[in-house]
């Protein structure tokens, strides 16, 4: 058989370049050789997740003696700049969130995530509220994900909200903009776009004081994915 191009993310060229593309819903890209995730696509999996969480260092299990909450930090990109008042913000918004629901946060920095910025997110906290990845550790971000009885994602990353749906607990988005009734990501745009199909889906909800009671949609698109494009390429 001859190659097959299949090209993920809107490629912003024409569809019929392609024998396939994936795009996420918040993409524009359609027609008949398009197929629609509703997040980004990644390599982790429930029994990865799992273990990774058992191969974790035996500091981070001593977490779940309490109500342990995973936050992934995204920060800096095309978009915007993390600014000081933005950190400043997210750094209340986190704290009210570790005492409304006595949580031991375990924060997760990305690439993107500005020196100094989770320095500043921890000096609202209590003592020994937060607990951080030690240098030499090694990567302790997919059994975090295992060990956490709910993730906050701060709104920037449509990567990690995707990550933390897979999981099926509660998935809360952190804003840095000033959130409202009507946006409650405090995003625009294709990330606004994101988020509130995620937010219709049950697949995350709105960070509050507290981690909400009701149930999550978890979301894990590959398997589906995978059979859809196969057939798609006739194999």
């Amino acid at each position: 058989k001859s190659m097959q191009i299949v090209q993920l993310q809107d490629p912003r060229l024409p569809p019929a370049m392609f024998d396939a593309l994936v795009v996420p819903r918040h993409d524009r890209a359609r027609g008949a050789n398009v197929l629609v995730t509703t997040g980004s696509l990644n390599k982790l999996t429930l029994d990865s997740i799992k273990s990774a969480m058992m191969a974790l260092p035996s500091r981070w299990l001593t977490t779940t003696r309490h109500t342990a909450v995973a936050v992934m930090i995204g920060g800096d990109n095309r978009r915007y700049r993390i600014t000081p008042e933005m950190a400043d913000g997210m750094a209340d918004r986190l704290a009210g969130f570790a005492a409304g629901a006595k949580a031991t946060l375990m924060i997760m920095a990305s690439r993107r995530t500005p020196d100094g910025l989770v320095e500043r997110l921890c000096a609202n906290l209590p003592t020994g509220g937060a607990i951080l990845p030690l240098k030499g550790e090694p990567n302790v971000y997919p059994g975090v994900l295992g060990l956490a009885q709910a993730v906050i994602v701060t709104s920037d990353s449509v990567n990690m909200a995707s990550e933390a749906a897979i999981t099926g607990k509660p998935v809360l988005i952190a804003p840095w903009h000033c959130a409202t009734a009507a946006n409650s990501s405090g995003e625009s745009g294709r990330i606004r776009a994101f988020h509130d199909h995620m937010f219709a889906g049950s697949h995350t909800a709105p960070m509050a004081s507290t981690i909400p009671n009701g149930s999550f949609e978890r979301l894990d698109e590959m398997a589906g994915l995978t059979e859809e494009l196969l057939t798609l390429l006739e194999r």
